[in-house]
């Protein structure tokens, strides 16, 4: 396989960012791979379609009603493992008309339906309380109804955003089909000075990459002031992966994951 790439460098204070960008490199496989291979039970690289058993789904209060909907009126069987999925309301909260109080009414009976955990109204903002609560680790597959479920790659875990027609899949089946992502890797080298911080980092990549430099890609993080970064700055840069325009974001596993 032939590997083109580029690679270029930028300077924030005293931070030096280094990013090789291109196609998956002939030798070995990147994490998406390796996620996509391990859930799909086959070999898994760029380019390739693969059917994969989801590890986590998260449902929230803005795609998962017609989730719901699609599910109830195609009359599909619910197939997936209840421990494998939250159902959180937390963007339209509280409620500021009948519209999305009605929505939040159908996740609760749904929840109830299916014996669903629901974080319901109050509990916290959704992406926290996936993370903070443990429901996805290091070589999980997840998606989520929101684009910045790519926050738990900070985990080692690949999490993609889907729609509502995606999510009642998931429902039906425990499963949803990839288009393996070929891969953008970033190391950060260099320490962080004071007064740069983790937002400064993924800032800088940004502006690099484009608003649309990665679509489609996974952005792999590593570099030695990456593993500076608390879990907290990693979950900054993992969650700006999707403001590139990225297919989900991923840093490797080390002690503080």
């Amino acid at each position: 396989m032939e590997y083109k790439y580029r690679t270029f460098t930028k300077f924030v204070s005293h931070l030096h960012l280094m990013a090789t960008k291109g196609d998956t490199p002939p030798l070995g496989q990147t994490i998406a791979e390796k996620i996509l291979s391990s859930r799909s039970g086959g070999p898994a690289h760029a380019g390739d379609l693969v059917v994969a058993d989801i590890d986590y789904l998260m449902a929230g209060d803005a795609k998962g009603p017609k989730a719901v909907d699609i599910f109830r009126e195609a009359g599909l069987p619910f197939r997936l493992d209840p421990a494998k999925c939250d159902l959180i309301i937390d963007h339209f909260v509280p409620a500021f008309d009948i519209r999305w109080a009605s929505d939040h009414v159908k996740l609760r009976e749904f929840a109830s339906e299916r014996s669903l955990n629901l974080f319901d109204a109050g509990s916290g903002v959704s992406h926290n309380l996936v993370t903070e609560e443990g429901r996805v680790g290091p070589g999980d597959l997840a998606v989520g109804g929101d684009s910045h479920v790519c926050t738990y790659g900070a985990l080692n875990t690949m999490a993609v955003a889907v729609e509502s027609g995606e999510t009642a899949s998931v429902f039906a089946t425990g499963k949803l089909w990839f288009k393996v992502p070929r891969t953008i890797r970033v190391e950060f080298e260099g320490s962080l000075p004071e007064g740069v911080f983790a937002k400064d980092m993924a800032l800088c990549l940004a502006e690099e990459v484009g608003l649309n430099g990665a679509n489609y890609r996974a952005v792999e993080y590593g570099g030695p002031a990456l593993a500076e970064l608390t879990m907290e700055g990693r979950f900054t840069i993992a969650n700006m992966a999707v403001d590139m325009g990225a297919k989900t974001g991923l840093m490797e596993v080390d002690e503080k994951t």
